[in-house]
């Protein structure tokens, strides 16, 4: 049996897959195994897959058909089908350059806490280039986890976490009955939810690539910031909350009492937004972002 299972979605990925999967081979930690859900890739992902499954151990690599419902999909649907019982499973994107000791990092982190409690491991991340070059940017300290941050907002890098077994078993249960609007934000909120403990390396594990097709970008700078109000300022943001809370009413059994409250006062029919905001105690990483979340809520932005 492996030690960790790395959970890999990919879609028309060719561009960069090639060196993420040379960095999963590099790693400190050889005992691994890879699943890739492939998304209905068009390009070159499959042969640079079955090359680099080639390579490999016979069956370290596995190859499958994703849902094709979308990224959260893809993912969710890795957690649901894990099957290799390793104690440890990390998720991987399939265009960033992980360090050497992403997953030794990860594996001492998640080990040093034993026991029933599910765990979710995160760490920080380099922001790269296209062609892989650091970028100069200031990030700040990762905020302390809490559900009332996560009804709002996604602080996890979903590229670095890990979860051990009791935490993978907490997200194939908690099946939402619609889709939420990120697998990490997803992850983020059930495992605060639910009273997992969440551990926040504050060291960076990879080079975490900003492209042209990327998805999800990096979650500060200006940019970011640019980009979060002009997804306030069209509604976007406030269809992902709906969505997001939609979901995780639908699995509120698995969440704590205290957080369930939270969860229904801020779903409540006929209460304000702002009203719904500050009874449930949501909150941003910072109080200039709490601020205009309260600014946005009263616009009905959020």
């Amino acid at each position: 049996m492996a030690e960790v299972e790395i959970l890999m979605g990919t879609r028309n990925g060719a561009r960069y897959l090639e060196e993420q999967l040379q960095s999963i081979a590099a790693q400190t930690v050889a005992d691994w195994t890879l699943t890739v859900s492939d998304d209905g890739s068009s390009d070159a992902t499959h042969r640079i897959l079955e090359r680099f499954s080639r390579s490999c151990a016979p069956g370290q690599v596995r190859v499958r058909g994703g849902p094709r419902q979308g990224v959260a999909a893809n993912y969710l649907s890795l957690l649901e089908a894990s099957d290799c019982h390793a104690p440890f499973v990390a998720l991987s994107d399939q265009d960033d350059i992980w360090h050497s000791d992403r997953l030794e990092r990860g594996v001492a982190a998640l080990r040093s806490r034993a026991g029933p409690r599910p765990v979710l491991y995160a760490a920080r991340t380099v922001l790269i280039d296209a062609a892989g070059r650091p970028i100069r940017h200031r990030q700040r300290a990762l905020p302390r986890p809490s559900f009332g941050n996560a009804l709002v907002q996604n602080v996890l890098a979903g590229n670095t976490m890990m979860l051990n077994r009791a935490a993978v078993g907490l997200a194939r249960t908690a099946r939402p009955a619609t889709l939420p609007p990120f697998h990490d934000w997803w992850l983020y909120a059930l495992m605060t939810g639910a009273g997992a403990e969440i551990v926040i390396d504050p060291v960076p594990v990879l080079g975490y690539r900003q492209h042209r097709n990327a998805l999800i970008g990096a979650r500060s700078g200006v940019g970011a910031h640019l980009t979060r109000a002009a997804l306030v300022a069209r509604g976007t943001w406030a269809k992902w909350l709906d969505a997001h809370h939609t979901a995780l009413l639908s699995v509120d059994d698995k969440l704590d009492p205290a957080n369930r409250a939270r969860l229904r006062a801020m779903t409540e029919p006929g209460r304000g937004r702002l009203r719904a905001v500050i009874a449930a105690s949501a909150r941003r990483q910072d109080i200039g972002g709490t601020l205009a979340l309260h600014l946005a809520a009263l616009a009905r932005r959020a």
